[in-house]
């Protein structure tokens, strides 16, 4: 590949990743001005555009987010990897992210852990033999029910950035501020929790929660993408080199 065409596929690249930035944005300005109060005066589109309902335009373009972070995890599985210095655990490592990252973007349209939430408040109302549906608010419900998958994917995902990212430095200064980014969604989940069992308004919270999380998307996307791009690019200068003899 020449330079040009290194040059035009960076500007490409740059000019996605910033108009991804710029909509992020837009969704979590929709959910501050919700916060203050102030709403959209379009029929429909506030619902669209906010993030803390399910079944929008919102909910799709962080489904979508995750979607591609997970494509281009398999990227790297396919052709990063197999190369790397740990071949097999590299691929592993990545295959292993890619298929988290999938399961998440799915997970985002079919809310499988509100699911998993609603059983278990559920089991609880039978123990505790009460009438009450939900025991437990339903973010702190799914997170006490996923907390040590949580706890797993997240130690995975901190060793992993720090030993498989480590030769290209600034992917893994954005993937830790990702993950980062990630952690304090849950943190803020279990805000949430303690929020409604008190009977607090929501306020800014859903803007911070939703806004954190595809912040952190789009950071991981950015760090996987730069990551490729950076090993691709030396597996192209040995091949040259190789074939040059």
């Amino acid at each position: 590949m020449d330079v040009n065409c290194r040059r035009k596929i960076h500007q490409d690249l740059v000019t996605v990743f910033a108009a991804i930035a710029a909509i992020d944005l837009l969704f979590i300005a929709v959910e501050a001005f919700r916060g203050l109060g102030i709403e959209i005066p379009f029929e429909g589109l506030q619902a669209q555009l906010s993030l803390r309902d399910e079944g929008t335009l919102a909910t799709w373009y962080s489904s979508a987010l995750l979607l591609a972070a997970g494509f281009v995890a398999l990227l790297n599985a396919r052709y990063v990897a197999p190369n790397s210095a740990k071949p097999r655990t590299q691929t592993i490592g990545w295959a292993i992210l890619a298929l988290v990252l999938i399961g998440l973007s799915a997970d985002e349209i079919c809310q499988v852990h509100e699911w998993i939430g609603g059983a278990l408040n559920r089991q609880l109302a039978v123990s505790a033999g009460t009438a009450e549906s939900k025991p437990l608010p339903a973010s702190t419900a799914w997170l006490l029910a996923l907390c040590p998958v949580i706890a797993g994917v997240a130690v995975f995902m901190l060793l992993f950035f720090w030993r498989g990212l480590g030769q290209c430095r600034a992917s893994r200064r954005l993937a830790f501020l990702g993950l980062a980014c990630w952690v304090a969604v849950i943190v803020a989940e279990f805000v949430e929790g303690r929020a409604s069992s008190a009977g607090a308004d929501r306020g800014f919270q859903p803007a911070i929660e939703e806004g954190m999380e595809i912040i952190g998307t789009t950071l991981l996307l950015i760090a996987f993408t730069r990551f490729f791009r950076a090993e691709w690019t030396k597996l192209e200068v040995a091949a040259g080199k190789t074939g040059g003899r």
